[in-house]
């Protein structure tokens, strides 16, 4: 729980809940080019904290067309920007039922596979922190692609969100 300053009552408790803030509204498919789905980007300020969570409802038509993706952050101009801490996790129920866990992944900017030899539906929940750096504000984009150009599909579904909570 966080301890919040609320008016006259001095500090009290908060619940730790994530603010739903990003729904997506409709069907995306996914490309061999990673691109940034607008729905799933967020600020964060000069040593502002956020941690997050991407939530992503899949379906993948062939066993190559895994879901990849990127977090990348940016300034202004689209050059890359270091934050001063960042950390990532992936969690996913591949097509075919089975469980995939990505190691902790601690530099921003890289692409991750979410790999399977199923077809069919998928989740996977992208989730981290991130604390920008003292000098630059930052845009937070998840870049999603498919691994392989084959005549199958890989869809992020309607309904993916992202959740997130500043401190």
């Amino acid at each position: 729980m966080s301890i919040i300053s609320n008016g006259n009552l001095g500090a009290v408790y908060q619940p730790d809940y994530f603010e739903a803030s990003r729904v997506l509204a409709a069907d995306s498919a996914l490309t061999t080019t990673a691109t940034a789905e607008p729905t799933f980007s967020f600020n964060v300020g000069k040593n502002e904290r956020v941690v997050y969570r991407f939530t992503l409802f899949y379906d993948q038509d062939n066993a190559g067309d895994d879901l990849q993706y990127t977090i990348k952050s940016t300034d202004a101009a689209g050059d890359a920007v270091a934050p001063a801490f960042y950390s990532e996790h992936l969690n996913a129920i591949l097509p075919g039922a089975t469980a995939s866990f990505l190691a902790v992944t601690t530099t921003p900017n890289t692409e991750d596979t979410v790999a399977a030899t199923g077809t069919g539906q998928g989740m996977a929940v992208i989730q981290g922190v991130i604390l920008g750096n003292a000098t630059t504000t930052s845009t937070v984009n998840l870049l999603l692609s498919k691994a392989a150009a084959t005549s199958g599909a890989t869809t992020v579904q309607e309904g993916s969100f992202l959740e997130l909570r500043r401190f």
